[in-house]
């Protein structure tokens, strides 16, 4: 026997929930991650490995939790927030260049605007190293 359930119960079940989700104060505070925004720089002044290693600072700098990284890749994962007030995910890629230029690239996605997040890691590694566009 199958039991058939109603448009009208279905609108039910899901008023009920929303109201649940809004009494607990659950859907104020959960985050939507905006479209990924993707930039490359030039860093100048230093050699690869302090290149990489002041990155991997600068991000623990501005609160972002590094969780994977693999240095002789140049990559790294690096997340802040959990999803109540920010979530924001970084991958960062060290790359060596022609004539041993060193550029990056940042993919970041992020519920404070991607953009933010990059002008703000850009600034602080900045202090360490020469970034240009």
């Amino acid at each position: 026997m199958v039991a058939k359930i109603s448009k009208t119960d279905i609108k039910a079940m899901i008023g009920c929930f929303l109201a649940v989700l809004m009494l607990t104060g659950c859907a104020g505070n959960l985050c939507l991650l905006r479209g990924e925004i993707i930039k490359s720089f030039t860093v100048t002044g230093v050699e690869y490995d302090e290149a990489f290693s002041k990155a991997i600072r600068t991000s623990t700098e501005i609160g972002l939790g590094v969780f994977t990284s693999d240095k002789s890749a140049g990559t790294f994962f690096a997340q802040r927030g959990s999803g109540v007030g920010e979530l924001t995910y970084m991958n960062f890629f060290l790359e060596k260049g022609a004539k041993g230029k060193l550029a990056f690239i940042l993919k970041v996605k992020s519920s404070k605007g991607g953009e933010n997040v990059i002008n703000e890691f850009v600034d602080h590694y900045g202090k360490y190293v020469t970034v240009t566009p």
